[in-house]
């Protein structure tokens, strides 16, 4: 079941035993009870997990960082001092 209808049915069936304490057990109230508080619970981690989207913890991947980083800003010896030309156009 959804956790919706869950929740709708929970909710129905607990007024119902509230109007009319002969209509069912104090056991299958607590039933009931319980599983209301378990399908709110879960359609909150429900929501709470989508609402995350492209940064849930399952998709998200790091990367380790190495020391020889090129954009650490260090001098590695790799990028040239080269001469622009002066005028445009020029090569």
């Amino acid at each position: 079941m959804r956790f919706k209808t869950t929740i709708k049915a929970a909710k129905k069936a607990i007024k119902l035993a509230e109007k009319n304490p002969m209509l069912y057990t104090n056991e299958e109230i607590l039933y009931m009870k319980r599983a209301l508080r378990t399908a709110r619970a879960d359609l909150a981690a429900k929501r709470e997990r989508l609402s995350k989207g492209f940064k849930n913890n399952a998709t998200t991947w790091t990367s380790k960082v190495d020391v020889s980083d090129a954009s650490s800003g260090t001098d590695d010896g790799v990028h040239s001092e080269g001469e622009q030309p002066t005028e445009p156009g020029q090569s």
